[in-house]
């Protein structure tokens, strides 16, 4: 009861809006009915690497372009941390609709580094990955660790963004992952760069397969 009234007043004073538009709108939505028929996914499947005999695929559900940039840079830089509800929930029923979560035996993210987890306060990628495990009924582990605070990807170019996420992953756990087929999930994937080395101390650590996802793709 108490908790209620409370909510409503938290409510009342800092009313919740539209993640696209700023309009207000029920507490337990998050985007309004108007932009929610507005958006259209552009859902698309493709092979970023082979690693050995593996073939590595991410699925990805937007463009980043317009809208989504702008809300995807508040989400990742600006501590809208509750927007990973309406990006877990897109991308978890283009997961299923694609059927990729058939035999997915644990869900996983690229990790950031403890710094800059501390310094933006929470790792967007596992917030999505989180849900995205949740909503399709699968276990969440953090698989992997950042040892090496480097540069961010965003501020390189092409050929520089695959050297600087040489080496900075390590496996946390061997009996976590071995023999395991793994969804791994990041934000945005451009030259999947990051998601290929994420997959690549995987899979040389026993992992069975590994899949990728990312809510959109530059």
């Amino acid at each position: 009861m108490f908790k209620s009234i409370k909510d409503k007043i938290i409510s009342f004073i800092y009313p919740k809006k539209c993640i696209f538009c700023s309009e207000i709108i029920p507490n337990d939505k998050i985007i309004c009915k108007f932009c929610k028929g507005k958006v259209c996914t552009d859902t698309k499947i493709e092979i970023i690497s082979n690693i050995g005999e593996k073939i590595i695929s991410c699925i990805s559900v937007f463009k980043y372009t317009d809208d989504i940039r702008r809300i995807l840079l508040k989400f990742k830089f600006s501590g809208y941390r509750y927007y990973s509800e309406f990006f877990s929930e897109i991308l978890a029923e283009e997961i299923i609709k694609n059927k990729i979560d058939n035999n997915i035996d644990i869900v996983t993210c690229v990790p950031l580094s403890r710094n800059r987890k501390i310094q933006r306060g929470y790792n967007q990628s596992e917030l999505v990955a989180k849900l995205v495990a949740k909503n399709i009924n699968i276990e969440y582990k953090d698989t992997l660790t950042k040892i090496i605070d480097n540069p961010e990807q965003h501020k390189l170019d092409y050929d520089e963004r695959f050297k600087n996420v040489k080496n900075v992953y390590k496996i946390k756990n061997i009996k976590d992952i071995y023999q395991k087929n793994i969804l791994i999930c990041d934000d945005i994937v451009t030259t999947g760069s990051t998601l290929r080395e994420c997959c690549k101390i995987l899979i040389e650590n026993g992992a069975n397969n590994v899949v990728c996802c990312a809510i959109a793709r530059a």
